[in-house]
């Protein structure tokens, strides 16, 4: 049976090396089960697996990453479609 994600926060952080870091914390319906999906995202290959992730919400949005700046406003926007926490503790972006 394929159970629903239903996500809990997006964060768009710095990761313990300093890097720019997505976090998204989930849950499944059954016994609450958590976890989080975490990619720094350093080089091309973890952007596009981030993005595959973030169209796999389903959100209709344009998924598609540009710089930083717009990235920040995409998981903004996607945190407020899916009416979820979205946190930016990042200050140099």
């Amino acid at each position: 049976m394929n159970e629903v994600k239903l996500i809990e926060e997006i964060v768009l952080k710095e990761s313990d090396y300093g890097d720019p870091e997505l976090a998204i914390y989930l849950k499944t319906p059954v016994m609450n089960f958590k976890f989080v999906y975490r990619q720094r995202l350093t080089n091309a290959l973890a952007i596009h697996m981030s993005n595959e992730f973030l169209k796999s919400l389903n959100t209709g949005l344009e998924i598609k990453f540009e710089s930083f700046k717009q990235y920040n406003a995409l998981l903004k926007s996607i945190a407020n479609k899916l009416n979820v926490p979205y946190s930016f503790p990042i200050s140099r972006i």
